[in-house]
């Protein structure tokens, strides 16, 4: 993007407030600048091919409670989805018991370890092993785009 130093600075700052979940108005006055000219640096860049929606949404999903709240899913669906039988053996019921169990306390550890990067980043690292263990390929890949996206959110954090 063409233009000088400072510029493309605010647009890169507009860009973060943006992903954020500012809207434009409010970048608008923070930045000192019409919202027509945050319209347009968010236009010129996704002809350029970055999407300021895309990134926001990405955000989105990756932040702690999008997380939670996808665990908190997969919890329900474990729970009634599959369970076994009324007349199942005592070792298929207890197997199906400590999966529910073990996904009860991945959720339990990552809501102890709110604002505390250090123990959220051990909290993943069980989490990692139970998904590896208990879902499904797709399933892995869904939540390794979030896990990924909340660990670069830590990072920043730790800065």
């Amino acid at each position: 993007m063409a233009g000088s130093r400072r510029q493309q600075e605010r647009v890169r700052k507009a860009r973060r407030l943006y992903v954020q979940g500012m809207d434009r108005d409010a970048i608008a006055r923070t930045l000192g600048v019409s919202k027509g000219a945050v319209s347009l640096w968010q236009n010129r860049e996704q002809k350029a091919g970055v999407s300021w929606d895309e990134q926001r949404e990405h955000e989105r999903a990756c932040r702690p409670e999008a997380v939670l709240k996808m665990l908190e899913e997969r919890l329900a669906q474990m729970a009634v989805s599959n369970p076994p039988a009324p007349d199942a053996e005592e070792k298929v019921v207890k197997a199906y018991e400590a999966k529910l169990h073990t996904m009860i306390k991945v959720i339990q550890g990552y809501r102890d370890t709110a604002g505390e990067p250090a123990l959220q980043m051990r909290a993943l690292e069980r989490f990692a092993e139970f998904c590896a263990s208990e879902l499904t390929p797709e399933q892995v890949a869904a939540v390794r785009e979030a896990v990924e996206g909340f660990i670069e959110h830590l990072r920043r954090q730790c800065e």
